[in-house]
């Protein structure tokens, strides 16, 4: 959390001070762009254009920023709502090209390579629920409220998601391992 947060946000609100309003951006940018880049993957130019409207948006509605949940979960949110506004304008609810042939991925190893190759072909939502809880800590409640998603959907979201990783990258899922389990007890 940044030192000052809430008194750099009450300076926006109430004098537009706009280097107050560069040290949340600063603070908050990496963070941010490291979202957007998991839900744009693997486009990083889209990822950048959604963190920077991202951060235009949350300007102009700081005020609207209630200060009942993290800063960075409100700025999460504002980032999904940007990158679904992309999707419904390229009438494609679904998924982004998975084209993952990027020079940003020669330093990472085959695994990581595999796990964004699965990731990047989820669904835009199961992505964004799995992003925000195994990269970001967020807790499924936390997501739903992030999301503006009911918990269920999120739950469904999310076990959809790691089933379809599992499948992506061979891994027995829970149902296999409990008909394997069956099985060698039969045997």
């Amino acid at each position: 959390m940044l030192i000052n947060e809430s008194e750099l946000i009450a300076k926006v609100i109430l004098s537009n001070d706009k280097v107050a309003y560069g040290k949340i951006v600063k603070h908050y940018q990496q963070a941010v762009r490291q979202y957007c880049r998991r839900l744009s993957s693997p486009d990083h130019a889209l990822a950048d254009d959604i963190a920077q409207d991202t951060f235009i948006q949350a300007y102009k509605k700081l005020a609207m920023f209630q200060g009942t949940g993290k800063f960075q979960a409100w700025l999460f949110r504002i980032a999904y709502f940007q990158f679904l506004q992309i999707l419904r304008s390229r009438k494609n609810n679904e998924e982004l090209p998975d084209d993952i042939s990027s020079p940003d991925h020669s330093d990472k190893t085959l695994h990581q390579l595999d796990i964004e190759n699965a990731m990047n072909k989820l669904a835009a939502n199961e992505r964004a629920c799995l992003t925000l809880q195994y990269s970001f800590g967020y807790t499924q409640q936390e997501t739903s409220e992030i999301l503006d998603l009911p918990l269920g959907t999120i739950k469904s979201h999310c076990k959809r998601g790691k089933e379809k990783l599992s499948q992506l990258l061979n891994l027995p899922n829970e149902n296999e391992k409990k008909s394997t389990i069956t099985k060698s007890n039969v045997a």
